[in-house]
């Protein structure tokens, strides 16, 4: 009765959010009368079952979460690369292009609860949940699934890549109680850091992000999704001017000639969506593109896409962007 009471609240909760249409106050407002709500429902529930709650501050607001919850549901691979890493149990998850080192959360011991853009609210409803995870992707839903757990919402945001990815990553170790090992990774990450900029600077040379898909091109530079690259390890964009667009601006093959970047980092969505076609090299490598000092120089460097592109904010797929970027770098200074 009590996940049937719950199934029509959230169901209630949707159709009344489509009802609302374009108007964005009303929406705002009905946010901000959500979350207050559920806040003062998990205060009580902590004060009245003796359990120890956290304040959790995020991207669609501030939820109190027990810690040490049991039932987890997570529409984030980034942050189910971090789960992962410290040995966190799950319920469900969406099983959709799911990254490669991560395919054991694929079988049938796991929920499939949808897809990262739509949670299935019934199966969620079912699972007696005492915390859902999100970020971007699921965030529309969001009101939605604070009716059915305490859900945060730890997307990352490309103004302030690395203080959100450790408040992110800070907040889950204290969740779990692994908080010192969180720690630890953090710091083993910042010294990555530290020494791949210092590589950076002696190589002092510019670089291009590409996004590939289906055989058209997008650049990134800094302020964008993949900005970790110019914001945080200070490699030069041969443009600093890129228009920062979620999918990228779209560019031509003229474009990457005229700049002529000495890198180009690519990044092949296709690769990482399921039923997608991985990117031959020729597509990249054309006549134009041939005529740049990265490809003189053998300077493309082929980064892995479902890292970069699916599960962004995990420590582990940290450790290999930063392991990426350092390889190609190290490559770049021996080519020249």
């Amino acid at each position: 009765m009590k996940k049937l009471l719950t199934l029509i609240t959230v169901l209630t909760l949707s159709v009344g959010l489509v009802a609302c249409g374009n108007g964005a106050s009303d929406s705002t407002d009905q946010s901000a009368t959500y979350q207050e709500s559920n806040l003062n429902n998990y205060q009580d529930l902590a004060s009245s079952n003796g359990q120890e709650y956290i304040t959790v501050t995020h991207r669609s607001g501030v939820t109190e979460v027990p810690v040490n919850p049991q039932r987890v549901a997570v529409f984030d691979m980034g942050m189910l690369d971090t789960l992962d890493l410290l040995g966190i149990d799950i319920v469900g998850l969406p099983q959709g292009n799911v990254p490669s080192y991560l395919t054991h959360y694929t079988t049938s011991e796991y929920e499939n609860l949808g897809t990262l853009h739509e949670p299935n609210l019934e199966l969620l409803v079912e699972e007696d949940l005492d915390l859902i995870i999100i970020s971007g992707r699921a965030r529309p839903h969001y009101d939605e699934l604070s009716q059915i757990a305490p859900t945060i919402d730890l997307g990352g945001d490309n103004d302030n890549i690395m203080e959100v990815f450790r408040s992110n990553n800070l907040y889950l170790g204290q969740i779990f109680g692994k908080e010192s090992e969180v720690e630890a990774i953090l710091n083993d990450i910042d010294q990555q850091i530290n020494e791949i900029k210092e590589q950076v600077e002696e190589l002092d040379k510019t670089g291009l992000i590409l996004l590939h898909n289906e055989g058209r091109l997008s650049a990134f530079g800094p302020g964008s999704r993949f900005g970790i690259i110019h914001d945080v390890l200070n490699v030069k964009p041969v443009d600093p001017n890129i228009e920062v667009v979620n999918h990228g601006h779209a560019i031509s093959n003229e474009y990457i000639v005229e700049n002529n970047p000495d890198m180009i980092f690519v990044i092949d969505r296709s690769a990482s969506v399921t039923g997608g076609t991985e990117t031959n090299k020729e597509d990249i490598e054309n006549e134009l593109v041939q005529l740049t000092d990265a490809y003189a120089n053998g300077n493309i460097f082929y980064l892995t896409s479902e890292i970069w592109y699916i599960s962004v904010g995990g420590l582990q797929g940290m450790q290999m962007q930063l392991n990426e970027i350092s390889q190609a770098i190290e490559s770049a200074s021996n080519n020249n």
